[in-house]
């Protein structure tokens, strides 16, 4: 087994952030937002107004009661030590600066303890990973664009569901930490191969 540079995603990979953020708009506006609707840039409001959610995940962030509540993925922190043992393991994340420090008292207390990388220019594509584990997809997409010889896996959610093209041979769907141990450990034992994981 060759041993791997696997780069995962803070929200929607090991943090259940979504959940939180719709609640926080309930709570905030009395707006309910579906799941498929979480990044939507013009979501319709009851004045007739519309507003960005990514601003909502910036404001729900910036409150330490909310940020502290997001409940972890339901096996993150197993896969993510899983995976250490193997795999060289490093956070990178799109979360701005200002909640660097909450983010790494996130990470610790419900993770574990492993390098974080804060991504502020969406750019996940440079920074020596042979694997990246994201849920969204411009960052999937970059990154294979960018390294056609590694490989990307999609943590399943409602706001990413798409046919894997046939241009992103090395790309894969995983529905849960255990399909992402798994496809992690069928990359390493088979990185050359351009098959899809059974």
């Amino acid at each position: 087994m060759r041993r791997l540079a696997v780069g995962v995603d803070v929200d929607g990979v090991l943090a259940d952030a979504v959940s939180t953020i719709h609640q926080y708009a309930k709570e905030k506006y009395g707006i309910t937002i579906r799941a498929i609707e979480t990044y939507n840039p013009a979501f319709p409001m009851p004045d007739g107004s519309t507003v960005d959610l990514n601003r909502l995940f910036d404001e729900a962030f910036s409150d330490p009661v909310y940020m502290q509540a997001i409940a972890p993925i339901p096996g993150a922190a197993d896969g993510m030590a899983y995976l250490a043992q193997t795999h060289d393991v490093v956070i990178i994340t799109s979360r701005k600066p200002k909640v660097s420090v909450a983010t790494l008292k996130w990470v610790r207390a419900n993770i574990g303890d492993y390098p974080v990388v804060f991504s502020r220019v969406h750019n996940k594509s440079d920074h020596g990973m042979d694997v990246l584990v994201d849920d969204r997809l411009k960052f999937i997409d970059h990154f294979v664009e960018k390294n056609p010889d590694k490989h990307a896996i999609i943590y399943s959610q409602p706001w990413n569901q798409r046919p894997v093209a046939e241009w992103q041979p090395r790309t894969f769907y995983a529905e849960n930490w255990n399909e992402v141990v798994r496809r992690v450990d069928w990359i390493a034992d088979n990185g050359d191969k351009r098959l899809v994981p059974e």
